[in-house]
């Protein structure tokens, strides 16, 4: 199930259009301007012709504006805010999966307090609104950045009251850059491995196809158009025809969305029989 990023600036409901486009199954949006806190309620004629024109509104992955950070004390207003729209927006539209950086521990409060408070502020949020399932990224780990390891995101799972309502997205970069080298069939299987005893297979609801700019174990979350960054065409080769990742929405976010076309040809190119 392969699609890519793509823009509303034309109105949220234009995305089926797109996806027809492409000719892909999935898409992640920003559900609205990802680089403020303020915004407006979203009208009831944008959440109609959304309802009238997605055809399958629940394989689709919103991701969470970057300002959230679910970790730091000094935002939790602006920050709880924010998800808690997010998730109504995608509620309201009947949108099954909300993406988001888990956050990151700036005012030091140590990693265990930083990775309890974020499970505090999702618990909050999912008995606000209901159907939502928050997916939580792994990220590439730079400075304070939370989430990098697959325990880390196993802390925060294990504190969640109703898990049914919790998942991970795996990103591909942020994998590679955080440490986990996925660049042969054999490395990624066995930590699919891992992912599956430490975290469960239950909960991979997502995957962000990246390449990397930047080499292993940078802690730089670089994006890089597919096979011609630091990972290599085999880890995509191996998504491509690995059990784990059967009927999963798997979204590019590359750097150059005019070539998502060429990029999507490539992957679906790595399919065997």
């Amino acid at each position: 199930m392969i699609g890519a990023h793509l823009p509303i600036g034309k109105g949220i409901w234009t995305i089926q259009k797109q996806m027809d486009i492409l000719k892909i199954e999935t898409c992640a949006i920003f559900l609205k301007n990802q680089r403020r806190f303020d915004f407006s309620h979203i009208e009831e004629k944008s959440v109609s012709k959304f309802k009238e024109e997605v055809k399958n509104p629940f394989t689709i992955v919103p991701h969470a504006s970057y300002l959230i950070n679910l970790a730091n004390p000094k935002m939790q207003d602006q920050s709880y805010n924010c998800l808690i729209d997010d998730m109504k927006r995608c509620n309201l539209l009947g949108i099954g999966f909300y993406n988001i950086h888990p956050g990151s521990d700036t005012s030091k409060l140590g990693n265990k307090r930083a990775l309890e408070m974020i499970a505090e502020n999702l618990n909050k949020a999912i008995k606000e609104v209901p159907n939502v399932v928050v997916l939580l990224e792994n990220m590439a780990g730079q400075g304070n950045v939370c989430g990098r390891t697959f325990e880390e995101l196993k802390s925060i799972i294990d504190l969640i009251d109703d898990q049914s309502r919790i998942g991970v997205t795996l990103d591909t970069c942020h994998m590679f850059a955080g440490g986990y080298d996925i660049r042969s069939p054999e490395l990624f299987e066995k930590i699919m491995l891992d992912f599956d005893r430490i975290i469960g297979m239950k909960y991979l609801k997502a995957v962000h196809l990246n390449d990397s700019k930047n080499e292993f174990n940078s802690r730089k979350d670089r994006h890089e158009s597919i096979g011609k960054g630091q990972i290599g065409i085999e880890a995509f080769r191996y998504i491509m025809n690995s059990k784990f990742f059967e009927d999963i929405p798997m979204v590019l976010e590359t750097p150059e969305p005019k070539n998502y076309a060429k990029e999507i040809e490539i992957l679906r190119g790595l399919i065997q029989d």
